[in-house]
């Protein structure tokens, strides 16, 4: 499992990169569904809706859950910017570390890659006339089944439920909220 789980966590970062540099924004909270019992197991991903902060970043984030508990998703890997995501929640402790973290999770437990980076500012302007935004990788680092931000760890509460239901409506209402789904064929 662990080949396909690279990929993915690679396929993340290198996004996280390339949208960092084009637009200067960092990607929305993702997560990636896998179904360890298929043949091809990275079933698609899911992304986060946009919100306000505060409450509404939290639920937001937590029912990026749904869908893949209805799936049966065996394996998960969810990623954010955590300083964009803490400043969404309004946590304390500003000015915060920028790292992009993919947190990969089984039913039972989880482990977190933190990827942090220092941002310059260019004077190059990118396709939206925003200052170009070049990260400078910093040294990953790897933690197991630490404490979770709150809605991190209520996402991953509400998969591991595994939810009976229509995971088609679960979808269709997600996207109406404006998460965005991403299936691949199987």
């Amino acid at each position: 499992m662990s080949e396909y789980s690279e990929v993915v966590r690679s396929t993340i970062l290198d996004a996280a990169e390339q949208t960092l540099r084009r637009t200067s924004f960092y990607i929305k909270p993702q997560v990636w569904m896998l179904c360890e019992d298929m043949e091809q197991p990275v079933a698609g991903y899911l992304t986060c809706r946009d919100f306000r902060r505060g409450a509404d970043a939290g639920k937001a984030i937590g029912d990026l859950g749904l869908f893949p508990s209805q799936l049966a998703a065996t394996r998960l890997i969810v990623a954010w910017e955590d300083a964009d995501l803490r400043t969404a929640l309004e946590l304390p402790g500003e000015p915060y570390a920028h790292a992009y973290v993919t947190l990969e999770a089984s039913f039972t437990d989880h482990v977190l890659h933190w990827h942090p980076f220092e941002q310059e500012e260019t004077d190059i302007p990118n396709e939206i006339r925003l200052p170009t935004v070049i990260p400078h990788w910093g040294t990953p680092a790897r933690y197991e089944n630490v404490p979770l931000l709150p809605p991190i760890q209520h996402l991953l509460d509400v998969w591991r439920e595994l939810r009976g239901g229509d995971m088609w409506e679960t979808a269709r209402a997600q996207e109406g909220s404006g998460y965005r789904l991403v299936m691949f064929e199987r």
